[in-house]
């Protein structure tokens, strides 16, 4: 009797365990997936990043390119405005156009570029936290795990 009740005792003791086992591994296999979630996440954020840099870097390009071109009809304005003198007036004129609607587009480039720039550090903080949380899942995966 007193044996059939510590076998009792102990046949629940061990569903108890068991049960907490299976909870355990639960948790552990939860803590897998987010972390094996947040390095997908990580990941795919770090290629945007390499994606919005080499879009800052070609919008950088572009903008060096515009800016010699703008200097260069500068100095094509300034020999027009020369040649203005002698009585080119009409070509000044279309000359001082171009000159505005490249700055016009430099502007606009500038503009985009300040955005993408704004973006890339964006994605860049995101990914820094993504990367934090998966170390804490993984370190957390490991405490359950011992």
């Amino acid at each position: 009797s007193q044996l059939a009740s510590q076998k009792r005792k102990l046949e629940q003791d061990l569903s108890a365990m068991n049960a907490d086992l299976e909870e355990a591994g639960n948790e552990v296999r939860a803590a897998e997936d987010r972390a094996r979630k947040a390095a997908a996440d990580a990941a795919q954020l770090a290629e945007e990043l390499r994606n919005e840099q080499d879009k800052a870097m070609h919008l950088e390009k572009l903008r060096k390119q515009l800016e010699n071109q703008q200097r260069d009809l500068k100095m094509s304005l300034e020999e027009a405005e020369a040649n203005a003198l002698k009585g080119g007036k009409r070509a000044l004129q279309k000359m001082e156009e171009r000159v505005r609607m490249l700055e016009q587009e430099l502007d606009a480039e500038h503009r985009r570029n300040s955005e993408e720039m704004k973006n890339a550090r964006k994605n860049e903080r995101r990914l820094k936290e993504l990367q934090l949380a998966a170390e804490e899942d993984k370190r957390a995966q490991d405490r359950l795990s011992e």
